[in-house]
């Protein structure tokens, strides 16, 4: 199960805009099963097999064209890496394929040029899956209150990262996996959420041990 032709539009992607992921999945030289499913993930790996975001495609043929929207903001200004894979029909997902992009914050002022573009976005976890630990990157579009969470898959809130007012632009915050009263956490999945008082964004983050 291969994924190819893998494109983005715009290209450069801005990142305040949303934009069209693209590709083609087939299974033609490996097991000609038909193709029943395809996601997409970002970040310096692929998320999990069958943890990523779903494509659309017409399935249930050997070779699918798939498409997927990614949102306003899911990238982080700078240098991306998507992956792309797809699932057969006895339910095994092949390698994810990748793609880098560049993503751009954006417009500057026509009165200030040379000012920086500041928007709002929380990038993927690096490295994902991780073990002990992981960079979480996220940009705020004015200064204010923020709070960089840590859930598990009940809801659970795990560990407190930020907590407080932040400036304007990107910033980052390590998580060590392990949870507010310093207990290393199990194995499994996470979801780390980015809050303000206008906007929320929430990644999912795979511990593996």
């Amino acid at each position: 199960m291969v994924a190819g032709s893998i494109q983005v539009s715009p290209n450069p992607i801005r990142a305040p805009e949303s934009a069209s992921l693209t590709a083609t999945v087939t299974d033609q030289n490996t097991g000609a099963s038909n193709v029943t499913q395809a996601e997409w993930s970002s970040g310096v790996s692929p998320a999990p097999p069958g943890t990523g975001t779903a494509m659309s495609g017409t399935f249930g043929t050997v070779t699918v064209a798939v498409s997927a929207t990614i949102p306003p903001n899911t990238l982080t200004p700078g240098p991306a890496t998507l992956w792309v894979r797809g699932r057969d029909a006895a339910g095994q997902w092949g390698n994810a394929s990748r793609l880098d992009v560049q993503v751009n914050g954006g417009s500057t002022a026509v009165e200030n040029p040379g000012a920086p573009v500041r928007v709002f976005a929380l990038a993927q976890n690096a490295p994902n899956p991780f073990n002990p630990q992981t960079a979480i990157r996220f940009s705020l579009a004015a200064e204010g209150e923020v709070r960089l969470a840590i859930y598990d898959v009940a809801g659970r809130s795990v560990r407190t990262l930020v907590a407080g007012k932040r400036p304007a632009g990107p910033s980052e915050a390590m998580w060590d996996g392990k949870d507010d009263r310093g207990a290393p956490v199990a194995s499994g999945l996470y979801f780390c959420h980015l809050v303000t008082a206008e906007q929320t964004a929430v990644r999912k983050m795979v511990m593996l041990k």
